[in-house]
């Protein structure tokens, strides 16, 4: 029998994340205030903490909505409005995720050193 090996780092996409920061006072043509978004930025360095999609919260759901805990570098400041666009292999190519708070820079109290900004975002399907 022959065995055949298929590559599977080409199969898989690359992790990576953009974000979308939203800008404050615009208006549609009716002078209605309109949510925007400044041009998108992709992160370079961070931590995403994807969960398995094959096990669900309640054992009914074919798809959970999964949430996912991102980390950004301290320099980041994350809004409630601002959204993410995420490529992991668990989740798929391109798919839009919105911050469930607010997320900042934390300093050690004691060293003064950084810690990464902590982001929990809820996935959008559909």
């Amino acid at each position: 029998m022959k065995s055949v090996v298929f590559d599977s780092a080409a199969a898989q996409p690359a992790p990576t994340v953009i974000y979308h920061r939203a800008l404050t006072g615009a208006v549609d043509r009716y002078g209605k205030p309109a949510r925007v978004w400044d041009a998108p930025v992709t992160v370079g360095d961070f931590i995403l903490d994807v969960p398995s999609s094959e096990v669900s919260q309640d054992g009914v759901t074919v798809r959970p909505a999964s949430d996912v805990t991102l980390f950004l570098p301290p320099s980041f400041a994350v809004a409630a409005e601002d959204k993410f666009t995420i490529t992991h292999p668990r989740l798929g190519v391109g798919v839009e995720c919105v911050p469930e708070g607010v997320g900042w820079g934390v300093t050690n109290a004691f060293t003064g050193a950084a810690f990464r900004t902590e982001v929990k975002l809820k996935v959008r399907r559909g």
